[in-house]
This record gives structure tokens, C-alpha cells and sequence, in this order.
């Protein structure tokens, strides 16, 4: 491994990282391709008062009362991050240190997890090759604009020094990757509603919601559905995991469309009347029910000309038009009229059938050649016999693996996501970059979202098909 630098920058591996007094901006200099752009916080009163660039290290340094912070980011054989707050005199409740955002094409899931910290930065398509940032000592918390890399109200004597301390590596693929996270996290992050999740550290301490018992091989946790957050204290360890338990998705659903059919229909939106319509169809609303709520609900949406649909309008407008040839024909209308999306092409492909057997012409296909959802769409009516390449593209946009919930930003993404993945052949094998199987990933982040309690959109993309 080699590093050299140019004016601004530091160049290892295949990265370049070009650095400025409140940023760092990272390239894929191999593929000339933005990998990210990593954000340094610091609130006030921390004052910036130097940056300099020199050799293979990067050093900024802060000022606060009576506390100095530097940050030194060197190029060796690996990248090391090291930032040292040193107390001049005694502080008590330290002012907060750096907060690191970033920035990039991939979703950068995080393990922000108190003494175990794991950052994905990258993953890059073309060939899996994953970065990563990994915390070897200090402490890190989710903040507002990013990683916090000191704990709340920080007590430092005078002379005395916090060091928090990270290395940047790459590897070749997401399964190398997670094999650094440590041995006692459980085999699975997220388990059905009543199963317990073990913990195999015998002399640590597990501490949080639910039922927590201890055998002479660790702990077992046990805990009501939803996503909650655990302290593992022991020897050499102080760290928080979050852990998912989901309820069927039926359960979660017909809960939802149960209060939604109390609701007035001329007020619910695409993905309400979606849920409703897979309720009829699931036999968990009476009949009658549901189509009146949605023959009001497509009564308003189909008697406004040029109100434009969302595609997961289509199913359930298909369903309150029966076997009317006009409806029908209006439906087809409000699909052929949606704008390419990997949405659309889904909704495409469950209402073309239908359409087609009740002697209606569906519409051309909405597919956006440069969706990478859509591409893999295509190769999934195709039949294709072999991973489409811009499969491992998508695969960033699930669960990471990390023992931490994705952004609720992302759920919605996710879940569409995962009703476009679940038709993929059986053939099609991950197993050379990932540590599970497609439909095993798939499983896995539909359980984290039903735990995170979906909103309407992510339930109803749930539910497609």
C-alpha cells in the first residue's frame, strides 16, 4: 500500500481525499467517481484556529475555553482519524466536540454504538469493494448532523486528554466488511415477536426494555415488537445495540386498515386505499366495507379530469372498478398517464395482467431506462438467468446488517425496494459480496421496517404484490 500527497490532497488506495478546513471531500480517483463528502461540525464557542496540509496528514485545530480539540486525519497503510481534547484547566460539562456528516451516492449506514462504532462509506457497484470507518477507541453517539465523537458533558482535569480514534479501511466486499464487527452481536439482528436474541458475553452486564435473563453463556433478551436499544457493559465493552422484533405483516396491517376504514374515504390518499384494497382481498375487512370505502375514495380521485395518480393508486382503483369497462378503461388511462418510475412499472406489472383479461389493451410499460430498479424489473420479466449488474447498485438501499435501523428517510425506499427484489429468480446469487441470500435480505430489512411501525407508503409498498 502506498500514500503520497498533492497540494490539498491525500491519495491512498483508490480514494483521494481532498481537504479543506471544514471538509473533506472523497473521490474515486480509479473510476473518477464522487464517493462522498465528510462534514466537520464544531459548535460554538470551539473556534477553527488552524488547518494545515503537509506530507500524508491532514491536521485541524479548535479552541474552546480552556480546551483544545485536534483532529489528525494520516495516510499510511490504512486512513487514521485521531482527534485529542486536551483540558488547560479543569472543564466540567465539556462543550460538544466534532460532529462528522456525510454526505454520498451510498446511504452510509452507521453503527453508532457508544465504545463500537462502524461506519459503511462506500460500496461500489461495479465491483463490491467496500470502505469503511471503524471506531478502535473513544465513544460515538447519533447527533443531529451526524456522528458525535465525544460523550455528553465530557469531565476533563487539567493536562488531561479525551482521545477518540478511527481507522479507514476497504474491503473486498459487504460480507468482509460486517466480519469486523464483534463476535458477541447476535447471529440475527432482527428475529419474530416473541423470540428472544442472545447475547453471548458471560460477564457483561445487558441492560434495557423487556425481559433480560443470564445463563452461563451470556444473556437472553426477550421484548415487545418495535425496535429497542440495549447497553452491553462489561470488560472491554461499553456499547449500545438496537434490535428489531416484528409482528406478521399481516397483523400490522389489518390493524392499520382497520382504523383507516373508520376513516372518510374521500380524505385518504394512494397508499390508504392501497392497504383497504389488500384488506379486501386478504378477507380482513368485511366485503361490503371495503368497497364502499373504496368506490367513495376512487369516486372523488376519478371525477377530477387530469388529477394525476400516484402509481399506488392503481391497485385499489382497479379493485372499486370491478368489472365496469369504462372504469377499467379510465384506470388504464391513469396508468398510461403515470411518469416513468420504478414505482410505475410495478404498479404496471400487477394491473396489465387485469386489464388484459378483462379485454382492456394495458398501456406501454412506464420504466425509466435509467432507474436501476427498473433495469432489474426488466431482467426480472426477462427470465434473466444471471445477476443483472445493477442489482448490487439497489442492495445498499436495504438493511445494512449494521445492529442499528436504517433513516426513517429511507424507509419508503426500502419497502419499494423489496417489493421489486421479492420477484427475483431464485437463481439470482449475492452470496459472492453478501453474507446472506437476496430473499434473506429482503426478509431481513422488510422485519426492520414492520418493527421501525411503517407509515402509510412504506406499509403499502409492504404489502405489493
Amino acid at each position: 500500500m502506498n500514500a503520497s500527497t498533492a497540494t490539498g490532497q491525500l491519495v491512498w488506495e483508490h480514494l483521494r481525499l481532498e481537504c479543506a478546513p471544514r471538509e473533506v471531500r472523497v473521490m474515486d480517483r480509479e473510476q473518477d467517481r464522487p464517493v462522498g463528502t465528510a462534514t466537520i461540525s464544531m459548535a460554538s464557542p470551539w473556534r477553527l484556529e488552524d488547518f494545515a496540509l503537509e506530507a500524508d496528514e491532514a491536521t485541524w485545530r479548535w479552541r474552546s475555553a480552556g480546551t483544545v480539540a485536534q483532529l489528525r486525519l494520516t495516510a499510511d497503510r490504512t486512513i487514521s482519524a485521531r482527534l485529542v481534547l486536551t483540558a488547560d484547566e479543569p472543564v466540567t460539562g465539556l462543550a460538544a466536540g466534532p460532529s462528522v456528516g456525510w454526505r454520498g451516492a451510498f446511504s452510509c449506514p452507521s453503527w453508532p454504538g457508544g465504545s463500537s462504532g462502524l461506519v459503511l462509506l462506500d460500496e461500489r457497484p461495479s465491483d463490491g469493494l467496500v470502505v469503511t470507518a471503524g471506531q478502535t477507541r473513544g465513544h460515538v453517539d447519533a447527533g443531529e448532523r451526524g456522528l458525535t465523537l465525544t460523550p455528553a458533558g465530557l469531565d476533563l482535569a487539567a493536562g488531561r486528554s479525551w482521545v477518540s480514534a478511527w481507522t479507514i479501511d476497504r474491503h473486498p466486499h459487504r460480507a468482509a466488511a460486517l466480519a469486523a464487527l464483534p463476535g458477541w452481536l447476535p447471529h440475527r439482528l432482527d428475529v419474530p415477536a416473541g423470540e428472544p436474541v442472545p447475547i453471548a458475553l458471560p460477564d457483561a452486564a445487558v441492560s434495557g426494555p423487556g425481559r433480560i435473563s443470564t445463563n452461563e453463556s451470556g444473556s437472553l433478551i426477550e421484548a415487545e415488537p418495535g425496535i429497542h436499544c440495549f447497553t452491553v457493559a462489561g470488560p472491554g465493552v461499553d456499547a449500545r445495540l438496537q434490535l428489531a422484533w416484528a409482528e406478521s405483516l399481516g397483523d400490522v396491517a389489518a390493524r392499520r386498515a382497520r382504523l383507516i376504514a373508520g376513516s372518510d374515504p374521500r380524505g385518504a390518499d394512494a397508499a390508504q386505499a392501497a392497504i383497504i384494497a389488500w384488506a379486501d382481498a386478504g378477507h380482513e375487512l368485511p366485503h361490503d366495507q371495503a368497497m364502499r370505502f373504496l368506490a367513495a375514495w376512487a369516486d372523488e380521485l376519478l371525477d377530477r379530469p387530469g388529477q394525476p395518480v400516484e402509481p399506488l393508486a392503481v391497485a385499489p382503483l382497479l379493485a372499486a372498478a370491478g368489472t365496469d369497462p369504462a372504469r377499467l378503461g379510465a384506470v388504464a388511462g391513469r396508468l398510461g398517464a403515470l411518469p416513468d418510475s420504478a414505482g410505475a412499472l410495478l404498479a404496471w406489472m400487477g394491473a396489465a395482467p387485469v386489464l388484459a383479461g378483462s379485454g382492456i389493451t394495458p398501456p406501454a410499460p412506464p420504466a425509466d431506462r435509467d432507474d436501476p430498479l427498473c433495469r432489474v424489473l426488466s431482467a426480472v420479466a426477462t427470465h434473466a438467468p444471471r445477476v443483472p449488474d445493477e442489482l448490487w447498485g439497489l442492495l445498499p438501499r436495504l438493511h445494512s446488517g449494521l445492529p442499528w435501523p436504517m433513516a426513517p428517510e429511507h424507509a419508503t425506499d426500502a419497502a419499494l425496494c423489496c417489493a421489486g427484489l421479492a420477484l427475483a429468480p431464485a437463481g439470482w446469487d449475492v452470496g459472492a459480496r453478501m453474507p446472506w441470500s437476496l430473499p434473506e435480505l429482503v426478509a431481513a430489512t422488510r422485519a426492520w421496517l414492520i418493527a421501525a411501525g411503517p407509515g402509510d407508503q412504506t406499509l403499502a409498498w409492504l404489502l405489493w404484490g
